[in-house]
């Protein structure tokens, strides 16, 4: 399908929600790309060639709980159970090997912590499954009937689905591609091939554990940023409503007391009514130190961190591009990445289009290339389903060159990746990381929750 768009400052005409579950929270309303200012008058034709597609899971099982607060009960019976709608076989693959998944460290990090009711913490739930599955319909609806990149049966030489080795986002995946392509057609060929990569080679989130300067900034927002002035009078009125102290806990913080309040009210669980009136500072203060975690805590290491943290996938997202230009043979036209909230904190940063709200359930950030008459391309990002203007573009629609050159900075390969990321730099830069680290005991709970990026 070829698109007529006006090309200066405008913005693609074909409408496109966001995926909502009726019981996902209010801040993931549909919205729709809007037709292109009235105010331009030079058209060009474009045919959209590739799309890449990053999601975060579906509503998941709380990962924390706020201490002296009566657990929320996760009915195992009513929340863990298979949509049939979803359900048909996969066949994980490893990336790289090409051989099985191998065993996933965060899951068995997560099985460590059972929840009243049956769960486990960090699961994903039969609403993250329903949400995941909407998703899949709505991207069936852009991608296949009004773009027709792709057709309804599913063809593994044009669509590759790749997830982070933890179950929910590989349950989100399954959910995501029965929504896109239906269970009937993809019973006929199962198991389907996704694809997981190992934990030293994942760039599908900042990956603290193949990097000491991650990790140190890591722990740092997740132990002592509390204590910092930008957020010490907000803890200190948390701590009062809760009757706990953020010190008397291992890894306490906002971002935990936030996790536990949001997975109870996407499942319409109990909510305490105290902390209805923090809402808003509880969001936000969590929402600035993922921010902090993932691009970096002062203007000095914003580039640093955010280049570590996720500068190796914005240089798979150009490769991937890259790979169809030179009509390489397994080239991809779409792309399904499963993926997580602390992936999407990263990539608005690197962006430059962070808003200051947490990335919901199921939401996506997509990336999709467009070819004009004339062979020239172009990129549009899209994050909500709304087009957004990118860090060095000068309009939502940005010349592929233009946008190659904005993104370069960021980029980063293997061999300098991890130079960098075995280094002192940080502390270099940042003079406080070293003084936070004295006189700290690292036992094996810290330990563990450092090499574990906040959120997750």
């Amino acid at each position: 399908m070829k698109w007529t768009i006006l090309a200066s400052s405008g913005v693609l005409g074909a409408a496109i929600c966001s995926c909502t579950a009726k019981t996902l929270l209010a801040d993931n309303d549909p919205t729709i790309r809007e037709d292109v200012s009235q105010n331009q008058s030079t058209e060009h034709t474009l045919t959209l060639k590739q799309a890449q597609v990053f999601f975060r899971h579906g509503a998941r099982t709380t990962i924390h709980t706020i201490p002296k607060l009566d657990e929320a009960v996760y009915d195992a019976n009513i929340l863990r159970h298979l949509i049939p709608h979803t359900a048909f076989d996969l066949d994980m693959v490893d990336l790289v090997t090409g051989g099985p998944k191998k065993k996933s460290h965060l899951d068995d990090h997560y099985a460590k912590k059972k929840l009243s009711g049956g769960c486990v913490a960090g699961q994903l739930t039969t609403v993250g499954q329903q949400q995941c599955f909407l998703l899949g319909q709505k991207l069936k609806e852009e991608y296949i009937y009004k773009a027709k990149l792709i057709t309804e049966d599913f063809d593994p030489s044009r669509v590759l689905g790749r997830s982070t080795n933890v179950q929910r986002t590989i349950e989100s995946l399954r959910c995501v591609m029965a929504g896109m392509f239906g269970v009937q057609n993809l019973r006929k060929i199962a198991p389907v091939k996704v694809y997981v990569a190992d934990s030293k080679d994942e760039v599908l989130f900042p990956n603290i554990q193949r990097c000491h300067v991650l990790k140190q900034n890591n722990h740092s927002v997740l132990f002592h940023i509390a204590d910092k002035p930008e957020y010490l009078p907000y803890r200190h009125e948390l701590e009062k409503v809760f009757g706990v102290n953020f010190k008397d806990h291992v890894g306490l913080n906002f971002v935990g007391i936030r996790d536990d309040l949001v997975a109870r009210k996407a499942h319409g669980l109990p909510v305490p009514p105290y902390a209805l009136p923090l809402w808003d500072m509880i969001e936000l203060m969590a929402s600035k130190m993922m921010y902090a975690t993932f691009c970096g805590q002062h203007k000095a290491e914003r580039h640093l961190i955010t280049r570590l943290s996720t500068g190796p996938l914005m240089t798979y997202v150009m490769d991937n591009i890259r790979d169809l230009e030179e009509n390489k043979r397994d080239a991809k036209k779409l792309f399904l990445f499963a993926t997580h909230d602390s992936t999407i904190v990263g990539m608005l940063g690197l962006l430059g289009i962070w808003d200051e709200q947490w990335p919901p359930y199921s939401v996506d950030l997509r990336f999709e290339l467009y070819e004009n008459e004339k062979n020239e391309k172009f990129i549009q990002v899209l994050y909500k389903g709304k087009p957004m203007k990118v860090r060095g573009c000068d309009s939502t629609l940005c010349s592929l060159k233009q946008f190659r050159q904005a993104m370069k900075p960021f980029m980063i390969r293997e061999k300098e990746f991890h130079s960098i990321c075995n280094s002192d730099i940080l502390e270099q830069i940042d003079k406080e990381i070293k003084e936070e680290e004295k006189g700290e005991i690292q036992t094996e709970e810290v330990r563990e929750q450092s090499e574990t990026p906040a959120g997750m």
